[in-house]
């Protein structure tokens, strides 16, 4: 009550103050006056607690200050005289000391560790704090130094005291499990009791070890507890470091700090790791929070040079990358890109494994007069099998070998095939199939009878193979693909009419270019294509590549298919093949080091109109002549794509 009536005083007081103060303001105000600004500066064990600004005259409120060793009784003005809370005007520069009341301590214990301190005044009652049950103990109040009675409700001390609780155990224990910093499980179990601990499953990439007390010291599966425990889930981690296939591994504990290996290379340069191949480059320090596969990252410099002009360019080591097909002139013919100028002429695309050199290789075009002594054959009856080249047309069979052609005689039921009825199945076995007769050409150069399934009655003049290697039947409407010795329907296909002989493929795209039918395979299926230009109403068969350019050449029309994807009428320079109806790509097998395509015309009449772009090698002048009259024969020499 008297508290309550002091601070009902105060309160008075304030109010006359700030009507005085708001009065001594309005006239300072009216004389144009501005009032003084003071300091106050309040101290507590002789530090600066806490500074303020006031004005001359200003009412304050006198802070109050916690303290945990001792109980605040108010702020003594310079030290001196009796403690005050409350309201203070300010008029001056003023200094406070905090001022504390006779005080003892209390410390609370429960379990044999420090529950809780407190302080009260000496002889003062206090209220006893009550501890909440759990599952190891029921709280039944306090012991003073763990002796006498046990105390409830209140007490009163004259000095410091050590209050112990009384608890009953019930014989249980508290056993909370933490996964990742947070509590994953709480359970009750049997105190001094062994029990089986839980497995972590989710592990998000690590692998689970056991469990350890507080985080710390061993790893457990089973655990007998005395008191309340706390386990921390223990993870360790899988690494695997994998350099060009060279594979190393190491288990490190979750959280470990690792440093990744700067790796050294003669052919590439390593730049740093990525995991599982992916992602930003990493280099230095790395901390581990889950298994983890390091793959080396290497960058490969690529220089290419073009007749001494030379370009760079970095890219990823094992990345592809499309070479460049350059502009061949009317005398020089780009062939594609050597290796440091070596080995073979490369063009498409090329995968890049180290540091590399290309440098463009050109070569001459010309027409070049030759004879083959009168021999009259058919350029799409030339076919080439395992080993050598062969011209089939019924009851003519040579076999081409030392620069010349020689009568061939077929084991088997070769004698009287044709070339043009020759294709590859899917294995690569060269196969003959015209109507009901279908023969395999075996590993002992010889021609075995085959059966087909399915499909029976055939001519393999319009077998076709599409650039993934699947093997095709296009007859009309009638259309089939190879699947190992059974011929499948398209049934995707129903209502396209077009013949094989007709598709031709130009680096990586299938056309069908049947009369008007014009049409690409994209993904299976034929889509209408238009060539924007004068030729739309062409055949496939009469569609041939010299190994840069693609041509057309029927009778008096004659054209090449221009970077822009459009046929333009073409000029040939010295002979034009004007009379050429078919053509026919032969490629060399392996055992032949120089030419690999071979461009063959043939006329109406069935002579040969073949062409080679020579002259390249002793054999240059064997794959292709061109027959005017049975006698007189033309080669023409290009740059070829690919060489074997």
């Amino acid at each position: 009550m008297k508290k309550r009536l002091l601070s009902w005083v105060v309160i008075a007081m304030f109010s006359v103050m700030t009507a005085v103060m708001c009065s001594a303001c309005s006239l300072d105000g009216l004389f144009g006056g501005s009032a003084e600004t003071y300091t106050v500066t309040y101290y507590v064990d002789g530090e600066v607690w806490k500074t303020v600004t006031a004005t001359d005259g200003e009412l304050i409120v006198l802070p109050n200050y916690e303290s945990e060793t001792e109980i605040f009784n108010g702020w003594k003005l310079n030290g001196q005289g009796d403690a005050m809370n409350g309201i203070y005007t300010v008029n001056g520069n003023t200094i406070f000391i905090a001022d504390f009341k006779e005080s003892v301590k209390l410390t609370f214990y429960v379990n044999n560790e420090v529950w809780k301190v407190d302080y009260t005044e000496p002889g003062q009652l206090f209220f006893l704090p009550v501890v909440a049950d759990s599952v190891s103990y029921k709280f039944n109040g306090w012991k003073i130094n763990g002796q006498g009675e046990t105390l409830n409700n209140s007490c009163t001390v004259e000095e410091a005291t050590v209050f112990v609780a009384d608890v009953t155990d019930t014989g249980k224990r508290l056993l909370t499990y933490i996964v990742d910093g947070s509590a994953w499980k709480a359970v009750e179990v049997n105190k001094d009791t062994n029990v089986a601990l839980d497995t972590v499953t989710e592990t998000n990439g690590r692998t689970f070890k056991g469990w350890k007390v507080n985080g710390e010291g061993t790893t457990y599966t089973n655990y007998a507890l005395q008191e309340d425990t706390v386990l921390v889930a223990y993870f360790t981690c899988q690494l695997t470091f994998n350099n060009d296939g060279n594979i190393s591994n190491k288990e490190v504990e979750e959280g470990t700090e690792i440093t990744l290996d700067t790796l050294t290379s003669n052919t590439k340069t390593f730049d740093g790791w990525k995991i599982n191949g992916q992602g930003n480059l990493l280099t230095g320090k790395y901390t581990i929070t889950k298994n983890t596969n390091f793959v080396a990252h290497y960058v490969c410099t690529v220089t290419f040079n073009n007749n001494g002009k030379t370009t760079t360019k970095k890219v990823d080591a094992g990345s592809q990358i499309t070479l460049e097909t350059l502009a061949s002139t009317s005398t020089k013919g780009f062939m594609g890109w050597k290796i440091n100028g070596q080995g073979n002429a490369l063009k498409g695309n090329y995968t890049v494994n180290n540091h590399i050199t290309f440098v463009a290789i050109f070569a001459d075009i010309e027409w070049v007069a030759t004879s083959f002594g009168g021999l009259n054959i058919r350029g799409d009856c030339v076919w080439t099998g395992s080993n050598s080249i062969y011209y089939s047309e019924y009851e003519n069979q040579y076999v081409y070998q030392l620069d010349n052609w020689y009568t061939k005689s077929w084991s088997g039921y070769g004698a009287e095939i044709s070339g043009e009825c020759i294709w590859k199945n899917s294995y690569g076995e060269w196969c003959y199939s015209y109507g009901t007769d279908h023969y395999v050409l075996g590993s002992s150069n010889n021609w075995q009878e085959t059966t087909w399934k399915e499909l029976t009655n055939f001519n393999g003049l319009d077998v076709w193979r599409a650039n993934d290697g699947t093997v095709y039947y296009s007859s009309g409407t009638s259309h089939y693909l190879l699947n190992g010795q059974t011929w499948v329907i398209v049934s995707s296909w129903n209502g396209m009419n077009f013949y094989g002989r007709n598709i031709w493929t130009k680096d990586d795209e299938v056309y069908c270019s049947d009369g008007n039918n014009q049409y690409q395979l994209i993904d299976g299926e034929w889509i209408e294509k238009s060539w924007g230009s004068n030729l739309t109403n062409f055949e496939g068969q009469y569609v041939w590549n010299n190994g840069v350019n693609y041509y057309y050449s029927y009778k008096d029309e004659q054209y090449i298919l221009n970077t822009n994807g459009i046929w333009v009428e073409k000029e040939w320079c010295g002979f034009t093949p004007s009379l050429g109806y078919s053509s026919k790509t032969i490629k060399l097998s392996k055992s032949f080091s120089a030419l690999n395509s071979v461009i063959s015309f043939f006329n109406s009449s069935k002579h040969l109109f073949p062409f080679l772009l020579s002259p390249f090698s002793k054999y240059s002048h064997l794959f292709s002549a061109i027959s005017l009259n049975c006698s007189t024969f033309l080669f023409i020499y290009p740059p070829f794509t690919n060489m074997v």
